[in-house]
């Protein structure tokens, strides 16, 4: 959460500490590029209280799209595979996962834009 819209949302929800609460919810293992995991912010505290559910948000859906940031993975002479595969792919994991009924609104970002380097056309 360290760029771009996933420290847009972490600042949002509660910065660090929210953070903190976010990867412990997802776990410490490997989450595998085309993995979804939802998490649930209306979680109760222990005492009762729901702690993440303040801003409107009840659900973030991680979907990691790479391994680790490095280099552009984007290549404009190969768009179906490079681009529009993986987009495709991050979108469909999003809407396939075991995303609950309750849910009226998904807002996903440019997925594979940011180190990925997917244009914005492509997304």
């Amino acid at each position: 959460m360290g760029g771009g819209f996933d420290l847009a949302i972490r600042d949002y929800l509660g910065g660090e500490k929210f953070e903190s609460w976010f990867r412990r919810q997802i776990g410490p293992g490997y989450h595998h590029v085309g993995s979804s995991t939802v998490v649930d912010l209306g979680v109760n505290s222990g005492d009762g209280s729901q702690i993440w559910n303040n801003k409107g948000i009840r659900y973030v859906i991680h979907v990691p799209t790479m391994v680790a940031p490095s280099k552009s993975l984007y290549d404009p002479s190969f768009p179906l595979r490079t681009g529009y595969e993986p987009v495709f792919n991050a979108t469909w994991n999003s809407l396939a996962s075991s995303m609950p009924l309750n849910v009226d609104t998904l807002i996903i970002p440019g997925l594979c834009s940011g180190w990925f380097g997917v244009p914005v056309e492509v997304t």
